[in-house]
């Protein structure tokens, strides 16, 4: 009994030897199939959970609250009663300017504690210098010091309605409050955008930022603060990125909203983290990621796992004397199965294994340094994924291993003598091309024997195509995720946005002071036209949606025919025009509405509740809109229309032209803030060019897993026909010959499984990209030609490499040893 098991397995041990090159095929095949799959996957919980770790680390407050009226004592006194909340630090948040010679920069400016070693809310991550230890001190950032040309020890003033105060700077430092690297908000000075963040002294704030009151001789004024920074009980433990975070932080909000609501007539202004630019670009860029993970590399691994799945069953075929000799010396079922079950398995753990360790390190790393570019965060975390790394080990395992208990089975039921006997090669049959007489006599021997093998072996024939076809449909997949993201950018602000200006007002316009104020916006010279609109945020829903209570915006044109000439509402490349009659929702939010024309859908603004009826749906790629012309608000709502937006289209979108613009417009006080799409567009597509790379890394995982599938599946179909190819060899064939008359049959395979595959392309990159759709952006449907090409041309190409790498092995294949006979 112990010289059998020895005997069994050394048996095992020669067999991986013998056939090693089989073996690393399934190891690499699950190995990239498991790395890409988990690698992917973890991409998003990676960069949640580094993120997460930074803002704890340093602070960054759970809940912000402004108030018009500043906070007292008594209010600070308050918020720290309120259920909840573990801290409360009062400071000072504002707009100004920052002078530098002639230079005049908007900034936002923060108080900070001075002579404190640990801050214990919003802390400064310090990267140069030091802390301010003085009044007349501040810290700001790298970006603002370049773009100056600044260093530390120089001085930089700071203006605001209540004067201007010269601050020594003393440090560069990064801030929780402000990770993304490119976009700090909006500013109510300079153009409209906040383009720096300084930290100085609580006492400095004070003065620059909270309006001077004449009082009666030897009355002080009570010292008020317009922000306080809020910690929430246990918050810290959870990671804000989720929902278990907000199920703790936002009933906190709420009793702080209340508590405004009693404390002042105004109320106060609560935000959470979500608020903050940085914090919820970051938390949208994580789930594009993983809407990106949920699909594509279940598809990428399910065709690595079916490659895997035909290499066993084909290999135990191949084995069939080997398995009728073992059972003829004795060896039980449980024993022969084991051996092909020790065999796939050790395959497929160890490339799991490695899969692992290298698709949990390499994928997010390679991911994330693209969001690097974008955001102040430090080098990504990559803890091991339990969960991850149990589902892909078990999918990988089990599909292989029981491939061969299978197959291994199904041989065991013939007695030994006939699987001693190799099976009798399948009898040639006429083929229909055969029937064609015009063509089949006009074929050469070669193309004769070419087409009837193909057809002869049925299943090789569509096992190759399905693993070919897998591969060309990743590929394909690959190239119109990125056509589909691409896209985005160039349809909604080069096709549909026609304006390049749109701004926002502190109040709203009647009718009768509308026209005043387009006048005043179209006297400058940079301005072509100009439309007023309302817009404002609301919720929508309807009966069977698919999502309840969608976040959308209501616009609202002040001329409907003039309108068309700065949003371009289409369908299918129809114009739509504004009735008065019904809405125009966009496309997506139709979709979340499960919403046809035609239908009703309910309408929330502030307290009122509508029902609209739907009269078009309009292509759109970013944000959901319900649009209506001015009468069918005024019908719905009952209430005249008034505005608190303008767009225009300007003559010149060079930077010089822009800012000087808005700094121009942003000196009406109505005016709260001025963009141009040339900014807005730009900043998008740098969030799109992020999720790019993402998918460039999954074209070259796709790229490399095929063509170890095509060397696979050639390998397994010359060891199937070792003795056919060795039996031509005899008649005299050379060894080029030979090659050709397999390379023939590969590429006519590999054009057929191309072509499948771009069909089958085409199914899955459409339901990738509507599983990989977050709720506020359409990916666009179409895949460019090139993608096609791309797709077919990678797939003809490693089979190419293939047939090159073969050429080897037809070359040694030994005629005699072959041609043995098993009788």
């Amino acid at each position: 009994m112990v010289a059998m098991k020895n005997a069994f397995t050394k048996n095992i041990i020669r067999e991986i030897i013998k056939s090693k090159s089989r073996f690393l095929s399934i190891f690499a095949i699950i190995a990239i199939g498991v790395a890409f799959f988990a690698g992917v996957r973890a991409t998003s919980p990676d960069m949640q959970i580094t993120a997460d770790k930074y803002l704890d680390e340093n602070n960054l407050a759970d809940i912000s609250v402004l108030s018009k009226t500043g906070f007292t004592e008594e209010d600070i006194e308050k918020v720290k009663e309120v259920k909840g909340v573990s801290n409360v630090v009062p400071g000072y948040r504002f707009d100004a300017l920052a002078l530098n010679g002639e230079s005049e920069r908007a900034v936002k400016v923060h108080s900070i504690a001075l002579n404190k070693e640990n801050i214990s809310i919003n802390s400064p991550v310090l990267l140069e210098g030091s802390l301010p230890t003085k009044e007349d001190e501040c810290v700001t950032e790298k970006k603002y010091l370049k773009a100056e040309k600044l260093k530390i020890g120089d001085y930089v003033e700071l203006k605001t309605q209540n004067g201007v105060k010269k601050f020594k700077i003393t440090g560069m430092v990064n801030s929780p409050m402000y990770i993304n690297s490119y976009q700090r908000g909006n500013n109510s000075l300079g153009n409209g955008e906040t383009q720096a963040f300084f930290q100085i002294g609580e006492e400095a704030a004070y003065d620059l930022s909270i309006p001077k009151i004449p009082l009666p001789p030897n009355v002080t004024a009570p010292k008020v603060f317009s922000e306080l920074s809020i910690m929430v009980e246990g918050a810290k433990e959870k990671n804000s990125f989720l929902k278990d975070y907000d199920k703790i932080v936002e009933p906190v909000k709420d009793r702080i909203e209340d508590l405004g609501k009693e404390r002042t007539s105004t109320g106060w202004y609560v935000f959470g983290r979500d608020a903050n630019i940085g914090f919820s670009g970051f938390g949208d860029d994580a789930d594009r990621i993983a809407a990106i993970g949920q699909a594509f590399p279940i598809i990428f691994f399910l065709v690595a796992t079916l490659v895997c799945l035909t290499t066993m069953t084909r290999m135990v075929e191949e084995h069939r004397t080997e398995i009728g000799t073992l059972k003829a010396l004795g060896y039980g079922k449980r024993y022969i199965i084991l051996q092909y079950f020790l065999y796939s398995f050790t395959a497929s753990i160890l490339g799991s294994i490695a899969g692992l360790l290298i698709g949990f390190r390499l994928f997010p790393t390679v991911i994330f340094t693209a969001y690097k570019i974008m955001y102040d965060v430090p080098a990504l975390d990559t803890p091991f994924n339990k969960e991850l790394a149990i589902i892909a080990t078990l999918v990988a395992v089990l599909c292989t291993t029981l491939a061969a208990i299978l197959a291994c089975a199904k041989e065991l039921i013939a007695v030994p003598a006939t699987l001693m006997r190799p099976k009798a090669p399948k009898a040639g049959k006429r083929i229909f091309i055969e029937r064609i007489k015009f063509i089949w006599n006009r074929m050469s021997f070669t193309s004769k024997v070419t087409a009837r093998n193909l057809l002869r072996y049925k299943k090789r024939f569509f096992m190759s195509i399905i693993g070919i076809a897998g591969c060309t449909a990743l590929l394909l997949t690959g190239f119109g995720l990125k056509n589909s993201i691409v896209q985005i950018t160039e349809k909604q602000f080069g096709d549909i946005y026609a304006y390049n200006m749109r701004g926002y007002l502190n109040l709203f316009l009647d009718e009768e002071v509308v026209k005043e104020f387009v006048d005043k916006l179209n006297d400058h010279d940079e301005v072509q036209k100009s439309l007023m609109a309302f817009e404002q945020r609301i919720k929508t829903d309807k009966e069977n949606s698919k999502k309840n209570d969608v976040d959308a915006y209501i616009m609202v044109p002040q001329d409907k025919e003039l309108f068309k000439d700065f949003i371009k509402l289409r369908d299918d490349k129809e114009a739509i025009i504004l009735s008065d009659n019904g809405v125009v929702i966009t496309e997506k939010l139709s979709k979340l509405l499960n919403a046809k024309k035609g239908d009703n859908i309910k309408v929330t603004l502030g307290d009122k509740t509508v029902d609209a009826k739907i009269d078009a749906i309009a292509e759109q790629y970013i944000a959901h809109y319900v649009y209506m012309s001015k009468a069918y608000y005024k019908e719905l709502f009952d209430e005249a229309i008034k505005y608190n937006q303008f767009t225009g289209i300007i003559k010149d979108t060079s930077d010089e032209t822009e800012n000087s613009l808005s700094k121009s417009l942003m000196k009406d006080e109505r005016i709260n803030s001025v963009n141009f799409t040339t900014h807005i567009s730009s900043d998008f597509k740098k969030n799109l060019d992020n999720i790019d790379s993402a998918v460039g890394v999954m074209i070259i995982s796709a790229a490399a897993l095929a063509f170890v599938v095509m060397y696979n599946l050639t390998n397994i179909n010359i060891n199937e026909r070792i003795r056919e190819l060795a039996t031509i060899k005899v008649l005299g064939f050379y060894d080029g010959e030979v090659a050709q008359y397999v390379y023939r049959e590969n590429v006519i395979l590999s054009i057929i499984g191309a072509l499948f595959g771009l069909i089958l392309g085409i199914v899955i990159h459409r339901y990738v990209i509507v599983t990989a759709e977050i709720d506020m952006v359409m990916f666009v449907r179409k895949i460019n030609m090139m993608s096609y090409m791309y797709s077919a041309l990678l797939t003809l190409v490693f089979s190419g490499l293939v047939n090159l790498v073969m050429y080897r092995r037809l070359k040694k294949i030994d005629m005699i040893e072959s041609l043995k006979s098993a009788e």
